[in-house]
């Protein structure tokens, strides 16, 4: 069962001005560590004094690290190769959201029948993997740590080879920023209005001119309602990914403008 991402974990602070194969190097890092942890047997003395799995690999800033890897394998490496990572990883993170689950539930309910002063409390064993889940769990840490390392190193040799990419619209329904792609895409029709406006002077335009741009026909029934559906979910992207612009409408126009 999925719960709600953790905040952020101390050694993955997300930066959008970090370089992209620095955060793929540390979360390689941390899922070798993880990994290690998972090998361990661990008693309900130690899990407890040490928390081994507090902030664990589901943290946001973990999930926005590979979303940035996702949207950049994409383009980047084949595709047979980016589907088998995400399955892999996802598996992974799903392993150890239900450790942490089952080893709670464990220790709620030993403590729950011994009380926190009884004797056997320390010495109960609250974790140690099974032989398969030993293979698992060598074969999915090997693959994801070794995968994001070498990831890594083509995003450092790209960067050095490649123009940085712009802010703005993208091809793909994307936006750049900061000289990354985001990894959400864009609604086609909230994509098209903005790329319109991104490339037009002083990026207004009116009702009239984003048809054709926007739904490849000059005669399209759009009203005031429609662009401001549009406005909506353009502003929410915006804010959701700390884009400093913003949509608004005036007299039968659309103004793409930066935020206040």
């Amino acid at each position: 069962m999925k719960r709600e991402m953790s905040e952020s974990h101390e050694n993955l602070n997300i930066d959008p001005k970090v370089p992209l194969h620095e955060k793929a190097l540390e979360l390689a890092d941390s899922i070798d560590r993880f990994g290690d942890i998972l090998l361990k047997q661990w008693n309900i003395e130690e899990w407890l004094r040490e928390n081994p799995l507090a902030n664990t690999l589901t943290s946001k800033d973990v999930a926005d690290t590979l979303g940035r890897c996702f949207a950049w394998a994409e383009s980047c490496v084949p595709h047979e190769e980016g589907v088998r990572f995400k399955k892999r990883i996802n598996g992974f993170l799903d392993f150890v959201i239900k450790v942490e689950e089952q080893c709670q539930k464990r220790i709620s309910t030993f403590t729950s029948e011994v009380g926190l002063s009884g004797q056997r409390l320390g010495g109960e064993t609250v974790w140690k993997c099974t032989e398969n889940q030993r293979i698992y769990l060598n074969l999915a840490v090997t693959h994801t740590s070794e995968t994001l390392r070498v990831w890594a190193n083509t995003m450092r040799e790209k960067a050095s080879e490649t123009p940085p990419i712009p802010d703005g619209p993208l091809p793909g329904f994307r936006w750049g920023k900061n000289g990354e792609i985001i990894a959400e895409q864009l609604q086609p029709a909230v994509w098209k209005m903005l790329d319109h406006l991104w490339n037009v002077d002083c990026r207004v335009a009116a009702f009239d001119q984003l048809k054709q741009p926007i739904y490849d026909d000059s005669e399209h029934i759009a009203d005031a309602g429609a662009f401001g559906s549009l406005r909506k979910k353009a502003n929410a992207y915006f804010l959701k990914h700390e884009i400093p612009y913003k949509v608004s409408i005036k007299q039968a126009s659309v103004i793409l403008s930066p935020a206040d």
